[in-house]
Formats: C-alpha cells, sequence, structure tokens
C-alpha cells in the first residue's frame, strides 16, 4: 500500500474517532449546561450553606460552583485573600468573567479547551517534523 493511502486511512480512523468521542461526551455532558442562565443568587446561597463557611456542613459544593462564585466576587471588587485565597486568581476572574457577560459559567470550559487544542497545534507546527 502506498504511503498516501496509509495516510489518508489513517486520517479518516482519526476523523471519526473525534467525531464519536464529540457525540459521546454531547450526551455525557448533556446540553442543559449549555442552556443554563447564571443566577447568582443560587450559587451565594450554595457557598454560605457549603462546608467553606460550616466546617460541619451537609451540603458540599464543588470547585465549579466555589470558583464561579468568587471569580464574580473578585469582579465585584472583593479582596482576593479574603475568600478563597488557596489559589490564584486568573482563572477564577475568567470564569466570573464568562458567568457576568455571557450569563453560563460552562462558556469558559468550552473557550479554555479550543484555546488549549490550538496551542497544542501550533506547538506540534513548530517543533515537528512531519505535519500530519
Amino acid at each position: 500500500m502506498k504511503s498516501k493511502n496509509k495516510k489518508l486511512i489513517i486520517f479518516f480512523i482519526l476523523f471519526f474517532l473525534i467525531i464519536f468521542n464529540f457525540y459521546r461526551s454531547y450526551n455525557f455532558f448533556n446540553i442543559k449546561y449549555l442552556t443554563n442562565k447564571f443566577n447568582y443568587q443560587k450559587y451565594e446561597k450554595k457557598y454560605f450553606n457549603s462546608q467553606w463557611i460550616i466546617p460541619q456542613s451537609k451540603n458540599p459544593i464543588g470547585d465549579d460552583i466555589l470558583y464561579t462564585y468568587v471569580g464574580v466576587k473578585y469582579l465585584q471588587g472583593t479582596d482576593p485573600s479574603l475568600i478563597n485565597p488557596e489559589h490564584p486568581p486568573l482563572g477564577k476572574n475568567l470564569i466570573g468573567l464568562f458567568s457576568l457577560y455571557l450569563k453560563n459559567e460552562y462558556f469558559f470550559s468550552i473557550f479554555s479547551g479550543l484555546f488549549a487544542l490550538f496551542s497544542f497545534y501550533l506547538l506540534s507546527q513548530n517543533f515537528l517534523k512531519n505535519k500530519i
């Protein structure tokens, strides 16, 4: 088999694997997250009833809710050393920006994933001899 045919077959196999992965992640991720409207009061209520305020709380929250709430608070002028100072504020600020202006905190994940893919592509173009 010629080298060009092998490359074409590999390309189509990878293309179908990527399409399958998007289909699978679409079903797993569920479209309700992308159509969700950001509700600051809901996140504030969850934060004040969580383990971050009440140590023995029965309502723990994950990092997604914490970073969204804290990012919005940072953008409103709260000192970063007062709320969740364990991690640097840049990522939380970006999540807060997306939450406030696009009204959905999950768009930041899509944006950062696409940015990572684009930067990996540029890096591979610089360091690899074979472009495929």
